[in-house]
């Protein structure tokens, strides 16, 4: 007993230490305020909002999509049958933001078994950028979110950029434990994209190119799964482009989202990021967010 104890915890220790290696030889790229693109023509971006009785926290991220840097983008709210005023704020929102905005109304499917990744699709079908960039209702982004994004595209090339997640600061244990918890996910995903094979990301902060989108189908093939709006996603394009993915490690890049009060909820969630790994092509992914 003692034995397979140590051996467990040699184990634990080094693949922990691989992935703090990995994430230590990850470059940070550095975007300085207010300058502009070295290319003559910027990507276009379009930033989906899948978003669903998110009344009380959309002002606050369309506030601060408009202090972006980055002047070249389109917001695309897709409301899922709201029932609060969320369609209404992103409508009212139209002629008082310095960006295109379009709030679409998803009409309400029972029968969908993933109402994002619908909610995603019909946006992507609508989009006028050549880069999406996907985040959730709930989340805030600082002003050069969007800018640091565009350099880093073009900086690198890459299909699918991944980008860092936090919770913001919430007194208390749980919140606390959370926030630890998902950075771990976070840096996890960061550092095996690094070591060149791509496990985790999170859709409140990801981008990829709409041509890539349309080439791999989009979420056919995974559209029957609950969740998987973005590791899934991930996996299909890693398999189609090779060496494509990228993570952007830059504080000017990070999305804050607000952590779950209550244990319940927590759970739920897991549950809910469960229910996408037996459609992994690989056992690796689900043994690694077991670990």
């Amino acid at each position: 007993m003692a034995t397979l104890l140590i051996l467990v915890v040699a184990g634990y220790a080094s693949l922990t230490g691989a992935l703090w290696l990995a994430w230590q030889r990850l470059d940070e790229h550095p975007v300085e305020p207010g300058t502009g693109l070295s290319d003559t023509q910027p990507p276009f971006i379009s930033v989906v909002i899948p978003v669903r009785n998110e009344a009380a926290s959309l002002p606050a991220l369309l506030a601060d999509l408009n202090g972006q840097t980055y002047p070249h983008f389109e917001v695309i709210v897709a409301d899922d049958a709201s029932t609060d005023a969320t369609l209404a704020i992103a409508q009212q929102a139209v002629s008082t933001v310095h960006f295109a905005l379009h709030p679409i109304a998803l009409t309400n499917d029972p029968t969908t078994r993933s109402p994002k990744k619908r909610a995603i699709g019909q946006s992507i079908a609508l989009a006028q950028g050549m880069l999406i960039v996907t985040t959730d209702g709930d989340c805030r982004v600082g002003p050069q979110w969007l800018e640091t994004i565009a350099r880093f595209y073009q900086q690198t090339g890459a299909k699918l950029i991944t980008g860092p997640v936090t919770f913001a600061t919430v007194p208390g244990v749980f919140a606390s434990l959370q926030t630890v918890e998902f950075a771990s996910l976070i840096g996890t995903g960061a550092a095996t994209g690094a070591l060149g094979f791509p496990t985790m990301c999170n859709g409140a902060n990801l981008c990829y190119e709409k041509r890539v989108f349309e080439a791999v189908g989009g979420f056919s093939g995974v559209d029957q799964i609950a969740s998987g709006d973005d590791e899934l996603l991930m996996h299909k394009i890693a398999a189609r482009y090779p060496g494509s993915i990228r993570f952007l490690k830059n504080p000017a890049a990070l999305v804050q989202t607000i952590p779950h009060r209550s244990l319940s909820a927590f759970y739920q969630q897991r549950k809910r990021w469960a229910s996408k790994w037996r459609a992994y092509s690989s056992y690796g992914p689900t043994l690694l967010a077991v670990f």
